[in-house]
Protein backbone atom coordinates (compact mmCIF):
# COMPACT_ATOMS: atom_id res chain seq x y z
CA UNK A 1 0.00 0.00 0.00
CA UNK A 2 2.98 2.47 0.64
CA UNK A 3 4.82 1.77 -2.43
CA UNK A 4 0.94 2.34 -4.31
CA UNK A 5 0.79 5.75 -2.16
CA UNK A 6 4.13 6.80 -3.51
CA UNK A 7 3.93 5.83 -7.03
CA UNK A 8 0.38 7.79 -7.12
CA UNK A 9 2.38 11.01 -5.47
CA UNK A 10 5.67 10.59 -8.45
CA UNK A 11 2.62 10.18 -10.94
CA UNK A 12 0.72 13.58 -9.63
CA UNK A 13 4.18 15.20 -9.68
CA UNK A 14 5.00 14.58 -12.65
CA UNK A 15 1.22 15.50 -14.02
CA UNK A 16 2.44 18.89 -12.49
CA UNK A 17 5.19 19.26 -13.67
CA UNK A 18 3.82 18.73 -17.12
CA UNK A 19 1.05 20.70 -17.27
CA UNK A 20 3.91 23.53 -16.06
CA UNK A 21 6.01 23.01 -18.95
CA UNK A 22 3.59 24.74 -20.88
CA UNK A 23 4.19 28.41 -19.20
CA UNK A 24 7.67 28.11 -20.93
CA UNK A 25 6.17 28.75 -23.81
CA UNK A 26 3.79 31.92 -22.95
CA UNK A 27 5.58 34.59 -24.82
CA UNK A 28 6.51 37.93 -22.85
CA UNK A 29 5.04 40.71 -24.34
CA UNK A 30 6.25 43.80 -21.81
CA UNK A 31 9.50 44.50 -20.30
CA UNK A 32 9.91 46.60 -16.80
CA UNK A 33 10.59 49.84 -18.28
CA UNK A 34 12.38 52.10 -15.91
CA UNK A 35 12.22 55.11 -17.82
CA UNK A 36 8.54 54.56 -17.33
CA UNK A 37 8.38 55.47 -14.03
CA UNK A 38 11.59 57.50 -13.60
CA UNK A 39 11.38 60.59 -16.22
CA UNK A 40 15.00 61.18 -17.41
CA UNK A 41 14.00 65.07 -18.35
CA UNK A 42 13.83 65.44 -14.29
CA UNK A 43 17.37 65.16 -14.55
CA UNK A 44 20.23 67.91 -15.03
CA UNK A 45 24.00 68.01 -14.84
CA UNK A 46 25.52 70.67 -12.41
CA UNK A 47 28.57 72.28 -13.72
CA UNK A 48 30.18 75.11 -11.20
CA UNK A 49 32.73 77.36 -12.29
CA UNK A 50 35.62 78.91 -10.23
CA UNK A 51 36.77 82.45 -10.29
CA UNK A 52 39.86 82.28 -8.40
CA UNK A 53 41.90 85.12 -6.85
CA UNK A 54 45.44 84.47 -6.07
CA UNK A 55 47.71 87.00 -4.34
CA UNK A 56 50.95 86.91 -3.17
CA UNK A 57 52.05 90.03 -1.69
CA UNK A 58 50.55 93.03 -3.50
CA UNK A 59 50.28 90.68 -6.99
CA UNK A 60 47.35 88.92 -7.45
CA UNK A 61 46.41 86.34 -10.12
CA UNK A 62 42.88 85.22 -11.76
CA UNK A 63 42.45 82.12 -12.92
CA UNK A 64 39.68 79.53 -13.17
CA UNK A 65 38.44 76.04 -12.58
CA UNK A 66 35.57 74.03 -13.09
CA UNK A 67 33.37 70.69 -11.88
CA UNK A 68 30.66 68.54 -12.51
CA UNK A 69 27.80 66.77 -10.20
CA UNK A 70 24.70 65.81 -10.90
CA UNK A 71 20.92 67.20 -9.36
CA UNK A 72 17.23 67.03 -9.77
CA UNK A 73 13.87 68.83 -10.10
CA UNK A 74 12.01 68.90 -6.85
CA UNK A 75 9.61 71.78 -7.04
CA UNK A 76 8.57 75.23 -8.61
CA UNK A 77 8.53 78.49 -7.52
CA UNK A 78 6.14 81.71 -8.63
CA UNK A 79 9.30 82.02 -11.18
CA UNK A 80 11.27 79.31 -11.66
CA UNK A 81 12.03 75.99 -10.77
CA UNK A 82 14.02 74.21 -7.48
CA UNK A 83 16.71 71.66 -8.05
CA UNK A 84 18.41 69.19 -5.54
CA UNK A 85 21.99 68.68 -5.69
CA UNK A 86 24.93 68.02 -2.81
CA UNK A 87 26.37 70.86 -0.87
CA UNK A 88 29.87 71.07 -1.79
CA UNK A 89 28.38 71.55 -5.10
CA UNK A 90 27.60 74.70 -3.99
CA UNK A 91 29.82 75.69 -1.57
CA UNK A 92 32.68 77.70 -3.24
CA UNK A 93 35.51 76.95 -0.33
CA UNK A 94 35.36 73.40 -2.68
CA UNK A 95 36.78 75.77 -5.53
CA UNK A 96 40.02 76.06 -3.78
CA UNK A 97 42.74 74.29 -5.02
CA UNK A 98 44.52 71.92 -2.59
CA UNK A 99 46.68 73.86 0.10
CA UNK A 100 46.78 77.18 -1.76
CA UNK A 101 46.42 80.11 0.48
CA UNK A 102 45.56 83.43 0.03
CA UNK A 103 42.35 83.45 -1.89
CA UNK A 104 39.11 84.49 -2.82
CA UNK A 105 36.67 82.24 -4.49
CA UNK A 106 33.69 83.67 -6.80
CA UNK A 107 31.66 80.66 -7.71
CA UNK A 108 28.79 80.62 -10.28
CA UNK A 109 27.05 77.39 -10.97
CA UNK A 110 24.86 76.51 -14.56
CA UNK A 111 22.21 73.65 -14.66
CA UNK A 112 22.64 71.51 -18.00
CA UNK A 113 19.14 70.18 -19.23
CA UNK A 114 18.68 66.86 -20.89
CA UNK A 115 18.63 68.70 -24.10
CA UNK A 116 22.14 69.98 -23.68
CA UNK A 117 21.03 73.89 -22.38
CA UNK A 118 22.31 75.59 -20.14
CA UNK A 119 20.86 77.34 -17.26
CA UNK A 120 21.97 79.92 -14.48
CA UNK A 121 21.11 79.62 -11.26
CA UNK A 122 21.07 81.14 -7.63
CA UNK A 123 22.16 78.98 -5.10
CA UNK A 124 18.99 79.41 -2.49
CA UNK A 125 20.73 77.87 0.71
CA UNK A 126 23.36 75.08 1.29
CA UNK A 127 23.85 73.04 4.07
CA UNK A 128 27.56 71.65 4.58
CA UNK A 129 26.53 68.97 7.84
CA UNK A 130 23.86 67.45 5.89
CA UNK A 131 26.11 68.24 2.45
CA UNK A 132 22.74 69.42 0.78
CA UNK A 133 22.21 72.25 -1.65
CA UNK A 134 18.79 73.60 -3.42
CA UNK A 135 19.43 75.75 -6.33
CA UNK A 136 17.26 77.86 -8.21
CA UNK A 137 16.70 78.55 -11.69
CA UNK A 138 14.68 81.45 -13.95
CA UNK A 139 14.81 79.76 -17.13
CA UNK A 140 14.89 75.32 -16.12
CA UNK A 141 11.66 74.00 -17.53
CA UNK A 142 11.50 70.18 -16.61
CA UNK A 143 8.47 68.01 -14.62
CA UNK A 144 9.43 67.62 -10.94
CA UNK A 145 10.15 64.73 -9.83
CA UNK A 146 7.88 62.68 -7.39
CA UNK A 147 8.71 62.51 -3.54
CA UNK A 148 8.14 60.45 -1.41
CA UNK A 149 8.07 62.54 2.04
CA UNK A 150 6.60 60.19 4.56
CA UNK A 151 8.38 56.31 3.85
CA UNK A 152 11.86 56.10 4.56
CA UNK A 153 13.80 53.01 3.10
CA UNK A 154 14.06 49.75 5.02
CA UNK A 155 17.09 47.81 4.82
CA UNK A 156 17.42 45.71 2.14
CA UNK A 157 15.56 47.48 -0.09
CA UNK A 158 16.22 47.63 -3.63
CA UNK A 159 17.12 51.25 -5.01
CA UNK A 160 17.90 53.47 -8.08
CA UNK A 161 19.66 55.83 -9.42
CA UNK A 162 20.16 58.20 -12.14
CA UNK A 163 24.00 60.32 -12.07
CA UNK A 164 26.26 62.19 -14.20
CA UNK A 165 28.99 60.18 -13.28
CA UNK A 166 32.27 61.47 -14.56
CA UNK A 167 30.29 64.22 -16.43
CA UNK A 168 28.59 61.87 -18.54
CA UNK A 169 25.37 63.26 -19.69
CA UNK A 170 23.77 63.48 -22.93
CA UNK A 171 20.64 64.14 -24.92
CA UNK A 172 17.92 61.69 -22.96
CA UNK A 173 21.62 59.82 -21.94
CA UNK A 174 22.40 58.98 -18.40
CA UNK A 175 24.10 56.58 -16.63
CA UNK A 176 21.21 54.31 -14.34
CA UNK A 177 22.67 52.51 -11.42
CA UNK A 178 20.88 50.40 -8.84
CA UNK A 179 21.69 48.88 -5.55
CA UNK A 180 20.39 48.26 -1.91
CA UNK A 181 19.43 50.69 0.76
CA UNK A 182 21.36 49.22 3.81
CA UNK A 183 20.90 51.18 7.17
CA UNK A 184 22.19 53.96 8.54
CA UNK A 185 26.41 54.16 8.87
CA UNK A 186 28.89 57.26 10.30
CA UNK A 187 25.77 59.10 10.82
CA UNK A 188 24.50 59.19 7.32
CA UNK A 189 22.50 56.66 4.88
CA UNK A 190 24.24 53.97 3.19
CA UNK A 191 23.80 52.83 -0.13
CA UNK A 192 25.38 49.80 -2.33
CA UNK A 193 25.16 52.27 -5.55
CA UNK A 194 28.64 52.49 -7.72
CA UNK A 195 29.64 55.78 -6.76
CA UNK A 196 31.99 58.26 -8.67
CA UNK A 197 32.50 61.82 -9.29
CA UNK A 198 30.27 63.44 -10.99
CA UNK A 199 27.25 61.17 -9.15
CA UNK A 200 27.31 63.92 -6.28
CA UNK A 201 23.79 65.21 -5.84
CA UNK A 202 22.42 62.22 -7.86
CA UNK A 203 18.92 61.66 -6.75
CA UNK A 204 18.01 57.85 -5.47
CA UNK A 205 14.41 56.44 -5.97
CA UNK A 206 12.06 53.83 -4.61
CA UNK A 207 10.69 50.96 -6.88
CA UNK A 208 7.74 53.19 -7.37
CA UNK A 209 9.65 55.88 -9.03
CA UNK A 210 10.13 58.08 -6.10
CA UNK A 211 13.04 60.21 -4.70
CA UNK A 212 13.46 59.28 -1.35
CA UNK A 213 17.56 59.72 -1.01
CA UNK A 214 19.95 61.62 -2.59
CA UNK A 215 24.46 60.60 -2.91
CA UNK A 216 26.80 62.65 -1.80
CA UNK A 217 29.75 60.60 -1.06
CA UNK A 218 31.62 57.24 -1.44
CA UNK A 219 34.15 55.04 0.72
CA UNK A 220 37.35 55.88 -0.67
CA UNK A 221 38.22 52.34 -0.94
CA UNK A 222 35.45 50.91 -2.18
CA UNK A 223 33.34 52.78 -4.25
CA UNK A 224 30.04 50.41 -4.19
CA UNK A 225 29.36 51.75 -0.69
CA UNK A 226 27.68 55.52 -1.17
CA UNK A 227 26.36 57.32 1.72
CA UNK A 228 23.54 60.49 1.76
CA UNK A 229 21.19 62.08 4.18
CA UNK A 230 18.96 60.58 6.11
CA UNK A 231 15.16 60.52 4.25
CA UNK A 232 13.89 62.50 7.41
CA UNK A 233 16.49 65.45 7.16
CA UNK A 234 16.44 65.57 3.38
CA UNK A 235 12.48 65.84 3.07
CA UNK A 236 12.29 68.50 6.14
CA UNK A 237 15.40 70.46 3.86
CA UNK A 238 13.72 70.58 1.08
CA UNK A 239 9.85 71.48 2.77
CA UNK A 240 12.04 74.27 4.45
CA UNK A 241 14.20 75.83 1.38
CA UNK A 242 11.49 75.41 -1.72
CA UNK A 243 9.45 78.03 -0.44
CA UNK A 244 6.32 79.40 -3.06
CA UNK A 245 8.27 82.83 -3.36
CA UNK A 246 12.07 82.30 -4.03
CA UNK A 247 14.61 83.82 -2.13
CA UNK A 248 16.90 86.21 -2.87
CA UNK A 249 19.80 83.23 -2.24
CA UNK A 250 23.40 83.73 -0.76
CA UNK A 251 26.64 84.93 -1.88
CA UNK A 252 28.38 82.38 -3.60
CA UNK A 253 32.34 83.69 -2.60
CA UNK A 254 34.71 82.50 0.15
CA UNK A 255 38.42 83.61 0.73
CA UNK A 256 40.74 83.01 3.97
CA UNK A 257 41.98 86.46 3.42
CA UNK A 258 41.12 88.51 6.64
CA UNK A 259 39.91 91.89 5.63
CA UNK A 260 37.45 90.05 3.32
CA UNK A 261 34.63 88.63 3.82
CA UNK A 262 34.32 84.91 4.13
CA UNK A 263 30.92 83.75 5.66
CA UNK A 264 27.58 82.88 4.40
CA UNK A 265 25.87 86.10 3.08
CA UNK A 266 22.40 86.55 1.73
CA UNK A 267 21.85 88.58 -1.07
CA UNK A 268 19.92 91.58 -0.82
CA UNK A 269 18.00 93.05 -3.98
CA UNK A 270 21.12 95.21 -5.12
CA UNK A 271 23.69 92.29 -4.57
CA UNK A 272 21.47 90.05 -6.44
CA UNK A 273 21.01 92.42 -9.50
CA UNK A 274 24.45 92.50 -9.57
CA UNK A 275 25.22 89.32 -9.79
CA UNK A 276 22.42 88.29 -12.40
CA UNK A 277 24.11 90.90 -14.42
CA UNK A 278 27.56 89.26 -14.49
CA UNK A 279 25.44 86.14 -16.03
CA UNK A 280 25.62 86.55 -19.89
CA UNK A 281 22.74 84.09 -21.32
CA UNK A 282 23.11 84.57 -24.74
CA UNK A 283 26.78 83.08 -24.98
CA UNK A 284 25.66 80.08 -22.76
CA UNK A 285 24.23 78.07 -26.10
CA UNK A 286 27.27 75.94 -26.87
CA UNK A 287 28.25 72.67 -25.67
CA UNK A 288 31.04 71.15 -23.62
CA UNK A 289 32.93 72.34 -20.07
CA UNK A 290 35.17 74.39 -23.05
CA UNK A 291 32.64 76.91 -23.21
CA UNK A 292 31.39 77.36 -20.09
CA UNK A 293 33.88 80.26 -19.06
CA UNK A 294 32.10 82.36 -22.09
CA UNK A 295 28.67 82.48 -19.42
CA UNK A 296 30.99 84.72 -17.02
CA UNK A 297 31.61 88.72 -18.45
Amino acid sequence: MLKFKMYLLSLLSLLVLVSCSSCSHIPINSQYKLGEIINIDSMVKVESLYVIEHCTGDICNTFKMSSSSSGSAIADSVGGKYVLTTGHTCNPAMGVPFGLKNVKVTQHTFLVDSEGNRHATVTVDFNEVQDVCILHSKSLRIPNLPINWDDAPDVGDKVYNFAASLGVFGEKTIPVLEGRYSGKYWGMALYTIPTIGGSSGSPIFNVQGELIGMIHSVHSRYHHLSFGPHHKDLMAYIKEYTPHNVPRGIRTEWTDIPEKRSKKIYLDDVSLKKYLDTIDGNNCDCVGRECLTKCIN
